[in-house]
């Protein structure tokens, strides 16, 4: 039986047994101007040290001292707030902007907000994926709407869950890209059956789970996609790598086959593809956030009952073995 001989021994407990489990967590002060190489920071663009931010800020301290006063809907709204929202809107072409002093509270007020928009806790379901950040779970707790967690990037499940939902209303919350683990957007998974000497079966299954069937001749499969990046400052605020598959296509291994033996090339029509030419031409505004728009192109053997996931990410597309016949059949790739 627990001592409670002090009101604060169930406490004491409690942190002797977080320390023997090796959870207690102590803090590092760092000095300023340190030399470290900081792979922990969220500081991605290295703006803390930038000389024309520091002057600002100490020149915004002199002028309005060093906080708010208040709540941003009593006295806390500054011209200094109206000047920043007002050009965050026109910059990214939207009607008004909000700014929220972190990430943390962003979360937190726009899912409970669109909760109680689309008519409140019991009208609303929260689709919401596994491995979310842990600001979007405590937004969706916070929301006081039911909660249905999905497996991480199983758009599946999400359409099952929507599906079965006797609530009205539906937000599906995740993250752009997952932080912690780094995951990219699935484009599909490829499978292939063979049929014959160089010929396969492949079947495509988009992230949806619509299928398309396609009959390769060759050695190795290939599909091309065009890819859109963003820049790094469109990243942070969300925007994330887009892409369009758009050829599937068998190969040879043997140059002279490749010459000389039928090919196979199918166009792609994956379901709510985007037309990254129209974005850009309709978008025109957002040009400065544009990194790169170009092709790119992922191949590997196919093989009876291969199975290849395709991701898309950044520098392109990528494919990976997902099960023991791709993997041998890409350790014999020669």
């Amino acid at each position: 039986m627990a001592d409670r001989s002090h009101p604060l021994e169930l406490l004491r407990q409690a942190a002797d047994g977080r320390a023997a489990a090796g959870l207690r967590r102590a803090l590092v002060p760092r000095g300023a101007g340190h030399d470290l190489l900081d792979l922990a920071s969220n500081d991605y663009l290295g703006l803390s040290g930038d000389e024309r931010l520091i002057a600002g800020a100490v020149e915004a301290v002199r002028k309005w001292g060093p906080g708010s006063t208040g709540s941003r809907l009593v006295t806390g709204t500054t011209e200094l707030h109206a000047e920043l929202e007002g050009e965050l809107a026109e910059f990214t072409g939207a009607q008004s902007a909000l700014v929220f002093s972190s990430g943390y509270l962003a979360n937190l007020t726009v899912i409970t907000a669109l909760v109680h928009a689309l008519g409140g806790p019991a009208g609303v379901l929260i689709v919401s994926d596994a491995r979310n950040h842990a600001s979007l779970i405590d937004a969706c707790r916070l929301s006081r709407a039911r909660v249905a967690v999905t497996p991480h990037r199983d758009v599946r499940a999400v359409r099952a869950a929507l599906a079965d939902r006797d609530e009205p209303a539906a937000v599906v919350v995740s993250d752009t890209v997952f932080s912690v683990d780094g995951t990219l957007a699935p484009a599909g998974e490829l499978q292939f059956a063979r049929v014959g000497p160089h010929q396969y079966n492949g079947v495509l299954t988009y992230p949806g789970g619509e299928v398309a069937y396609f009959p390769l001749s060759g050695d190795e499969w290939q599909i091309d996609a065009r890819i859109l990046k963003w820049t790094a400052m469109a990243n942070l605020m969300g925007f994330d790598t887009a892409f369009r598959l758009e050829r599937i296509s068998g190969r040879y291994s043997s140059i002279e086959d490749e010459r000389s033996q039928p090919r196979t090339v199918y166009e792609l029509h994956p379901p709510n593809a985007i037309d990254l030419w129209e974005l850009v031409h309709d978008y025109h505004r957002w040009l400065p956030w544009f990194d790169a728009l170009y092709g790119s192109a992922t191949y590997l053997p196919m093989a009876d009952g291969a199975l290849y996931a395709i991701k898309a990410s950044p520098s392109g597309l990528l494919a990976r073995p997902l099960n023991q016949a791709a993997r041998n059949a890409v350790g014999n790739w020669h």
